[in-house]
Parts: structure tokens; sequence; C-alpha cells
């Protein structure tokens, strides 16, 4: 069975580190069961919704590429932070 989620942007998976989905022109299409059962709850609407979710993140796992994406989408200022304990150092304030 295909279920079809609306939104916008990327939702992480915070268990395998890496994205869960990707809404594309607002819409992500799924059979995957471990997939559907996690975003059952996600806010969805046609109007768009917020890039984030309630699935956990381990930081300490992510690459610095990763972790620029992370603060990006809370709108986290990095400042002069470059390696990846400077970066989790202002994550984790």
């Amino acid at each position: 069975m295909e279920v079809t989620f609306y939104g916008n942007g990327v939702v992480w998976d915070g268990l395998k580190n890496r994205n869960l989905c990707k809404f594309v022109k607002g819409e992500f299409k799924t059979s995957d069961p471990r997939v559907i059962e996690l975003l059952k709850d996600y806010p969805s609407n046609t109007e768009g919704v917020e890039e984030s979710t309630d699935i956990p993140v381990d930081l300490d796992k992510c690459t610095i590429k990763e972790l620029k994406m992370y603060a990006k989408q809370y709108n986290i200022k990095l400042r002069d932070a470059r390696t990846k304990d400077e970066i989790l150092d202002i994550l984790t304030r």
C-alpha cells in the first residue's frame, strides 16, 4: 500500500543518520512500513509544514556536513566553528 505525505523540505532519520524522506513539490510517496510508521504523526497539509520532526538525531554520529545542515535547518549560527567538536559544542548548548 502506497501512502502520500504532504510537507516541505527534508525529514531527518536520527536512527540511521540520513534523510528519511524528501518532499518533492510538497509530496512524498512511500510503501515502506518503517517510513510510514515514523511519518504517520508528521504534521502535514498543503500549505507547508516545519522542516523538523521529533525523530531524535544522534549528533555525535553526524558528519561535519550533516551538522552544518542541521544547524541551518534550526537557524543555529555556528560563528567561527570549523571542527566537529566546535560545532557540537554550539549545537548542544
